[in-house]
């Protein structure tokens, strides 16, 4: 399902400050447009666990069927009002209290400049603190050979390797390896107030009733 509105307040050093912002479509037909471009473009799409072909009325139902998707959580993202991409929690696993994140940014303009290291910090601070009445206990991830956009912004908050799988995917006639990481919530709460400011993160709003768990640790 398409999770609720947050967003994060990032601090440029000296630039003017952006706010990021995640929760469900404001535009479903212009988003579908734009997702349509994005995840037809090979440098784009080269990294992603998904296959080409996508169309216009392939990612209307992809929206519109989120919300039968008990297992995911999705937000798009927005960064000062424009749509850029899209990042989730997949995978959920409610008995173990896990699942997996994952983050496309299509729009090119923004790679780079700490939208996905914002992003992954919300969604981190929310699984930890929702989902499951304790809040998650773990979440994962996996990034491909040579994607190291991705690797970096991930380890910036603070999650570690666990492992590499070799040759374990296969992408324009060569095999990659996949990195994996992952965190715990117990070490995220350790952690969190030093890495946001490390960051450059001004300010955190989930929505009310998530920070509860956060204010017990």
């Amino acid at each position: 399902m398409f999770g609720r509105n947050m967003y994060a307040v990032l601090d440029r050093k000296g630039q003017e400050q952006l706010k990021v912002e995640l929760g469900p479509p404001r535009d479903e037909q212009k988003a579908a447009k734009l997702f349509t471009e994005w995840m037809n473009d090979n440098e784009v799409a080269y990294y992603l666990s998904m296959e080409h072909g996508f169309s216009e009325s392939g990612e209307v139902d992809w929206m519109r069927n989120q919300n039968s998707k008990g297992e995911d959580r999705v937000w798009l993202v927005y960064v000062g009002g424009e749509l850029v991409g899209s990042v989730g929690l997949h995978r959920i696993d409610y008995r173990n209290r896990m699942a997996e994140m994952g983050i496309s940014l299509g729009n090119k303009e923004w790679w780079g400049k700490g939208i996905a290291t914002a992003c992954e910090v919300l969604v981190t601070d929310y699984a930890f603190a929702n989902i499951v009445a304790e809040g998650l206990h773990k979440i994962y991830v996996r990034v491909f050979e040579g994607n190291e956009g991705s690797k970096k912004a991930i380890m910036r908050v603070g999650y570690r390797e666990v492992g590499v799988k070799k040759a374990h995917v296969f992408r324009d006639g060569r095999w990659l390896d996949e990195w994996n990481g992952e965190m715990l919530q117990e070490d995220w709460f350790k952690t969190r107030s030093e890495m946001l400011k490390s960051l450059g993160i001004k300010e955190v709003n989930l929505f009310p009733g998530c920070e509860k768990i956060r204010q017990k640790r």
